[in-house]
């Protein structure tokens, strides 16, 4: 009892002050959430703020994604979420989806949400964010005319901002669509298939779009998959090419890993160590899929003889297809007549003559930008193009094609891991064998029954 006594005394556990909030308030709270991460957080808070989630789930979501995406952005990404769902080779599901792209059908907004679908989307729109901010800060790093580094560039307008991530959104759609078929017509496809109708509900300059995001991607892509090519043992021995050629952006292999979207080359390119992009490539390594680069390029040839700063009215209304997305900038349409004014629509977009212009990202920007620069008042082949050494590129073919017969030796006998020519230290070497014990005879038993102790191979060859 004295004991008893002599204990502190318990404090009152103070009641939970959630518990106190009606739910009109605590949806108050949930609707004022940025983005799906932060939904998670609350929903953990406490079981009030969790049964109050369950109550109205897809509303909740709904509101979010609305305030993380953006009601400009939305759509692009209620049906890039619609086409990880898709069939592998079902051609009708895939065309339908196309189709409610094109007429902007915002019917599809109205499905049930849940929090694996919210979760699903955010994180992709995460990677849309990543990839956009890179994409602007290194297009705008440099004067398209003078070539010269810009010290301070104007900041994205919303409609440029906007416009670099809904082609993130088309990206990220062919990747669904197509990476899954493995059908990808090296010529023009047929007009009512997925992959004709994917690029033509697009104006052409939507299509330079797609080749400049592509571009992007392909150029951050290299960094790590040059790395392993250049000094992983297996790549080696298979003759993995580390060399990027100046002009024309093209890689068997990579096209496989730029079909495997964005969270995945997210993965790869924000991985430091030399291991961990191993592991990452090896674990994806096969043949193409698809290949959006081939896609462009069988998808950009028409038939049409006159050139685009000949055409007629009429010829604008038979070959130029109007812009999808709503866009009340006319930039991106003049830089790309401008770059293609001299090419019939044979070759509309995805040209190598035009790759130095869309590392600058050239149809991606407002008016106002492109006159601040002063860039259509010039002829496209007058502007500072990126220089090319034919000799130090010839000189670093030798050196790659020395690596391979290197790494090939190494492999045969048995090494594994990060090489170098300068520094061999860190090759993985399998260990030694043991050494081979001397044999000794056992007893053995003979046909007629008898155990026999052969001393010598002679005598046990006579006793059989």
């Amino acid at each position: 009892m004295d004991a008893q006594l002599l204990l502190p005394p318990v404090s009152p556990v103070p009641p939970n002050p959630f518990l106190s909030l009606t739910i009109e308030l605590k949806q108050i709270i949930f609707s004022a959430l940025p983005d799906t991460r932060s939904l998670i957080s609350l929903i953990l808070t406490c079981s009030s703020f969790y049964h109050t989630f369950l109550d109205a789930e897809s509303l909740i979501i709904k509101s979010i994604l609305r305030s993380q995406v953006g009601l400009d952005l939305i759509f692009d990404a209620t049906i890039v979420f619609k086409s990880t769902t898709l069939k592998a080779y079902s051609n009708d599901a895939a065309i339908e989806l196309l189709k409610s792209y094109t007429k902007q059908d915002f019917a599809c907004l109205s499905q049930i949400w849940k929090l694996r679908d919210a979760l699903a989307v955010g994180g992709l729109h995460d990677n849309i964010e990543f990839f956009s901010r890179d994409f602007a800060s290194l297009a705008l790093s440099i004067d398209p005319v003078t070539g010269l580094d810009e010290a301070s560039p104007s900041p994205l307008s919303l409609l440029e901002s906007t416009r670099i991530k809904r082609t993130f959104y088309r990206y990220e759609l062919f990747c669904n669509i197509f990476r899954k078929r493995e059908d990808i017509q090296l010529g023009k496809a047929a007009s009512e298939s997925p992959q004709s109708i994917f690029f033509s509900i697009c104006a052409p300059w939507e299509n330079e779009q797609l080749a400049c995001v592509r571009d992007y991607l392909f150029k951050r892509l290299s960094l790590p998959f040059n790395e392993v090519a250049e000094h992983d043992v297996e790549w080696g021995q298979l003759e993995m090419n580390y060399l990027d050629d100046q002009d024309e952006l093209y890689d068997y292999w990579k096209e496989h890993y730029l079909s495997l979207g964005l969270t995945y080359l997210r993965q790869l390119v924000t991985t430091p160590a030399f291991d961990d992009r191993c592991r990452l490539l090896k674990e994806h390594k096969r043949g193409p899929a698809c290949s959006l680069f081939d896609a462009l390029e069988a998808q950009g040839y028409g038939n049409g003889l006159s050139m685009l700063e000949n055409y007629t009215e009429e010829d604008e209304h038979v070959h130029i297809t109007a812009q999808l997305a709503i866009d009340g900038d006319k930039g991106p349409e003049e830089a790309w007549r401008w770059a293609y004014a001299g090419n019939t629509n044979a070759a509309w977009y995805n040209i190598s003559e035009q790759g130095s212009l869309r590392k600058r990202g050239y149809v991606m920007w407002d008016s106002a930008r492109l006159a601040q620069w002063g860039l259509l008042t010039y002829e496209w082949d007058e502007l500072s193009r990126d220089s090319f050494n034919s000799e130090d590129h010839r000189r670093r073919m030798d050196e790659m094609r020395g690596s391979f017969k290197a790494r090939h030796e190494i492999w045969c006998r048995g090494g594994r891991g990060w090489w170098s020519a300068k520094d061999e230290s860190r090759v993985v070497w399998p260990p030694p064998a043991p050494p081979e014990r001397a044999k000794t005879m056992e007893p053995k038993r003979c046909w007629g029954n008898r155990d026999v102790w052969a001393t010598d191979m002679e005598t046990w060859r006579e006793n059989l």
